[in-house]
């Protein structure tokens, strides 16, 4: 019994240690990437075009996308421009691609265009709201083998419908995964990945508990959840840059603002508590009162601008969506390997390396851009 025991600690040390070491060796990958202004993640966007009007987010208001470039007549990149622009981050060195709008799905060839990546050999996330994945949508997407999929998802029942703004949106959600999950069991892969994702804000503190519960009932491999990214009017038009604002108005709030208040901050820790351990919202954990009740994160430094591509649906390549009014370049005008790090894009990359926007304080990919020692104190001291 004591050998068993002995045995059971290594065990429980060694796999400890490999995941610190794995965690170690991304980061310092990251780092050398970052430095190299090499490109290993990018964001295709299809289209800004979406079937629900979620109160968190900026593209479920149409009269809201003619600001993203609709109003100027402009075509969605069509699947052949899509596939080159494939090719290019390919060529470039990108690994991995997340598939995200809008909804994705909307766009007849999104499965086309995921086929394509996956013959390709890269890395497909693919970002939805869930309620377009019909049984013989899942059942192609396992087939492409679409390594993860994400399901936005910040509420149960009639609430989810009201936070999201669809009609019996939910039950559309919960065939959606058990659709996945059955096709990947018939399958008998491991592939697709699908998760959940929660955007917290003050519509849905107390849904957190239930949440996690509906997910584990659902039987998914992952649930994440993020703080609610908000960004003040005032402070997008303080975000200048070469005589420009390019702040973006995609996180102002619409009807007023949803960060939590002071006694919700205490019912979001209480509920935190009551979390497994598994789901990753450490971060959450991290982030001070004062944090949560400015919508601020501790960003000190930006790697985005650095590693990771975005091309939007009319071929508009820009860095970050917090600054998406600074377009590098576009691929229909020349080909991705003269945009990243063209004159533009290093102008910006040395400005953030000295002084951070306005906007940054409320960074969308504020995970991302931790430093190694904030995730350190993150990984140890929360």
């Amino acid at each position: 019994m004591d050998t068993e025991k002995k045995n059971g600690k290594k065990g429980l040390l060694s796999n400890q240690l490999s995941l610190q070491l794995g965690r170690a060796y991304t980061l310092l990958k990251r780092e050398w990437n970052a430095r190299l202004m090499r490109p290993v993640n990018a964001c295709l966007e299809p289209t800004y075009r979406c079937n629900l009007k979620c109160q968190t987010c900026f593209f479920g208001v149409p009269k809201n996308l003619p600001q993203m470039g609709y109003e100027e007549g402009k075509e969605e990149l069509s699947f052949e421009e899509q596939c080159s622009a494939i090719d290019q981050l390919k060529k470039l060195g990108v690994s991995s691609i997340t598939y995200i709008g809008g909804e994705t799905l909307l766009r007849k060839d999104s499965l086309d265009v995921m086929k394509y990546m996956k013959d390709q050999g890269l890395f497909c996330l693919l970002i939805t709201n869930g309620t377009m994945v019909t049984p013989e949508v899942a059942k192609k997407l396992v087939e492409i083998g679409v390594d993860r999929i994400v399901v936005s998802l910040d509420a149960l029942d009639e609430k989810f419908d009201i936070v999201r703004g669809g009609k019996k949106a939910f039950n559309r959600i919960k065939n959606a995964i058990t659709a996945l999950l059955e096709e990947r069991s018939k399958k008998g892969s491991s592939h697709p990945f699908v998760g959940f994702h929660m955007t917290i804000s003050k519509l849905n503190i107390e849904d957190i508990v239930p949440l996690v519960s509906f997910s584990k009932e659902k039987g998914v491999d992952e649930i994440t959840m993020q703080y609610f990214s908000e960004t003040a009017k005032e402070l997008v038009d303080k975000t200048v840059f070469e005589g420009e604002v390019i702040g973006s108005p995609r996180f102002i709030p619409r009807n007023g603002s949803l960060l939590l208040s002071g006694e919700q901050i205490k019912e979001l820790r209480e509920a935190l508590k009551q979390v497994d351990s598994s789901i990753y919202v450490k971060m959450l954990h991290s982030l001070s009162d004062e944090e949560l009740a400015k919508g601020y994160f501790p960003v000190k430094k930006c790697y985005s601008t650095r590693d990771t591509i975005i091309i939007n649906p009319f071929g508009d390549v820009y860095l970050c969506p917090n600054i998406d009014r600074y377009v590098i370049g576009n691929i229909r005008e020349e080909p991705l390997e003269k945009i990243w790090g063209n004159e533009k894009h290093m102008k910006l990359v040395r400005h953030l390396s000295k002084n951070l926007f306005e906007v940054c304080r409320s960074c969308c990919s504020h995970l991302h851009n931790m430093t190694p020692f904030q995730l350190f104190k993150i990984a140890f001291f929360h």
